[in-house]
Order: structure tokens, then sequence, then C-alpha cells
């Protein structure tokens, strides 16, 4: 409830300040007197005790009684200011507070009611009954001693008193938490202006929070660090499938065109239909990673050069005759043989035996029938 910007000013010059806290208006009737017309008798509801409260400014001086008819503060004797306001519920009723900083000097004098000296503007109902319409400034509140003056509103009472040492509230007489709790709630001090930063640090409640919290992130950044890894190891396993399927779907597209660029590949270099025929038939052992036509035309070259070894090496192990390749422009695939059919070529060997035989080679001694194989026997 103290302004702490007021507080420290204080403090500037009073190191030990007392503040008293007056309830200076509420719900209900009162009584003032009026300059020009007297005593009068006001009916308040809520919203009018809101404008007592509004009207209320830090630094209202606060006057020892009223010694002025007219509200003057010519000649009369400052005792305080307000340091604070709250509007609170006191006893059912809605209820403007102040707090004031009394002047070391005038501590010692008794005091407990307090009134508010105002520019009230007033209308009357049917019953003669006065209202306030609006309260257009609150120019000073006098204190006194309820043996000495009546206050304006019967409730307008002393509420409590404290002192500041060294920034801790104590009372006047030994307060319990409870009251104690209370009396720093309707001043509205925040911990901040009793305690520095280390002692709020320090109390095991504020700690134990502050260890909580940073758990609580701690924690929170693990699992997000776990999320966000395990997100990018699922991106980076579909990136890399995805990249494997394409190149497989690349290199059996590749794979595909293989024969026909083998025919080409293989007419270029005018192999005998034997030769093309024999790299056909093993087209499974034929691998290729390429991406293009260059690439696959390069792995089909290395494909041929690998089969025509190999050919060559079963031909002569078979003692097979290879067909020579044939003259002029190569053969194309579906032309009718120019020459008498050929021998059997190294893969014609391994067909199955239920398969037509072709005419035995007379000059291969490993046929069986053959003119060589004939006169061998007869040379037995």
């Amino acid at each position: 409830m103290v302004d702490p910007v007021e507080l420290d000013k204080i403090k500037q010059y009073d190191q030990h300040p007392l503040f008293e806290v007056y309830a200076v208006g509420h719900e209900g009737k009162s009584k003032f007197a009026v300059p020009g017309i007297g005593l009068k008798t006001f009916e308040w509801v809520q919203k009018a005790v809101k404008w007592i409260h509004d009207g209320i400014e830090i630094g209202t001086k606060a006057f020892d009684r009223h010694t002025s008819p007219t509200n003057s503060h010519i000649g009369r004797l400052t005792i305080g200011h307000v340091v604070g306001k709250k509007l609170l519920e006191v006893d059912g009723k809605v209820t403007a507070v102040a707090a004031f900083y009394i002047k070391p000097e005038y501590r010692s004098v008794p005091r407990d009611v307090a009134s508010i000296e105002a520019d009230i503007e007033f209308g009357m109902d049917d019953g003669g009954q006065a209202y306030p319409v609006r309260v257009h400034k609150l120019t000073g509140i006098a204190l006194s001693h309820h043996d000495i003056d009546q206050p304006g509103f019967p409730g307008a009472t002393l509420m409590g008193a404290v002192a500041a040492f060294h920034g801790h509230i104590q009372g006047a007489n030994n307060m319990n938490l409870a009251e104690v709790k209370q009396s720093v709630k309707d001043l509205g001090i925040t911990p901040s202006q009793v305690f520095g930063t280390d002692e709020i640090i320090a109390d095991q409640v504020v700690r134990g929070k502050i260890n909580e919290e940073k758990k609580n992130l701690h924690d929170q950044n693990l699992r997000l660090e776990k999320e966000k890894t395990e997100v990018q190891d699922k991106l980076a396993k579909k990136d890399n499938e995805h990249a494997v399927e394409i190149k497989k779907l690349g290199a059996e597209g590749q794979k595909n065109r293989a024969s026909s660029v083998l025919e080409e590949v293989a007419r270029g270099r005018k192999l005998s239909e034997q030769q093309i025929k024999h790299a056909k038939n093993h087209l499974d052992r034929f691998n290729t990673e390429a991406t293009d036509s260059a690439g696959l035309e390069e792995d089909v070259k290395k494909y041929l050069d690998s089969e025509m070894k190999d050919f060559a090496t079963t031909a002569e192990l078979l003692g097979v005759k290879v067909d020579k390749p044939p003259e002029g422009d190569p053969p194309k695939d579906g032309d009718p043989p120019k020459d008498k059919p050929n021998p059997k070529d190294p893969d014609e060997l391994f067909k199955d035996d239920d398969e037509e035989e072709p005419p035995p080679n007379d000059e291969n001694i490993l046929i069986p029938g053959s003119k060589a194989d004939l006169d061998f026997g007869k040379s037995e």
C-alpha cells in the first residue's frame, strides 16, 4: 500500500518513519460541514466511495484537526502526508483507505479519526436526502481524536500504525505471523521492498521453486533434442531409401535397354552370330549403375570384352570352331543365313537331350558319330 518511490524519498531524511492507516470514506451516511450551507448529511454508494479513493493523491496533506471553515490551508498545521491508498471491503462496506506518513514531532499526539476535505458536488432527492454527484477535488485530510472531533464518516477511524526500521515492518505491539501478513497486505508491501534479491533467492521455498523450474526446463530441452534427433534420423532414412530406390529403378531401366545397346555395339564390332548369341544368353551376368546412355554403353562394352574372353576360352576347351565375322556390313537380326549352318557353338552344347541334334561335325573327334570319331575307332 505504501508507494515504494515515496518510501525511498522519506528514508532519505527519516530512517525510522511511522505510518498510520485510516479509513477515510465508506458506504452509508456521513455528515459534512458544507461551506456556506452548514452541516449536511450525505448518502454514499459504492461508486461515490470510489470517487473519494480516486481523489486521494500521494502527497495529499494531513492536517491537525479541522481548523478552517473554508478548507483553506493557510495557517494550518501539517502533520504528515498521504503515502498510499487502497479500496477495501471493511465490515461489509466498500471503504477508501489511506496511509499517512506522520512527522516525528507529532507521533506522540493521540489520533484515531480522519475527515476528508473536498470539493463535492451534490444533489437532493424528493425526500430531501443529499447525495454526492461528483468529488471534484480532495484538498486535504484532517486527523484528530474522537474525544475532540467527530469524523464526517462514522467509521473513518485509525486502522493501524506501523513503523519501518531498516526495510522491515514492525508493529508498535508484538504481532503474530497472521497479523504481520495482514499488515503487509494492507500496506501493499512486496517482498522486494523488504528483502534483497539474495535473501529472496536464499529462501528454501523460492530456491525449491527455482530448482524445479530449472529441472523442468532441462528435461524439456532433452526431450526436444531427442525428438529433433529422431525426426532427423527418420528424414535421413527416408532420403537414403528414396535415393536407393531411384538408383535401383534407374539401373533396372538401363539394364532393360542393355540388350538393344549390346546388339548395336556387337554389330559395330562385327561379332559373329555365335558371339552375339553367347553374350545375350548370359545377360543375367550384366550389371550396371549407369544413369545415362553414355555410361550404359561403356558398361556394355566392358561386358562384351569379358564375355568374348569367356566365349573364346569355352570354344577352345570344347574344340568348337568359331565362325569368322562376316565380310561387309554386319548382319542384322532376322536376316536369312548366307552360308551353310555353322557347327555348334559352346552354348548349344549344353542343350537338353530332348532337343533336336544338329548334323555332326566330321572334323571334331569329340563328337560321337563324326567321321573323325569313326576313323579313330578303326585305327584302334
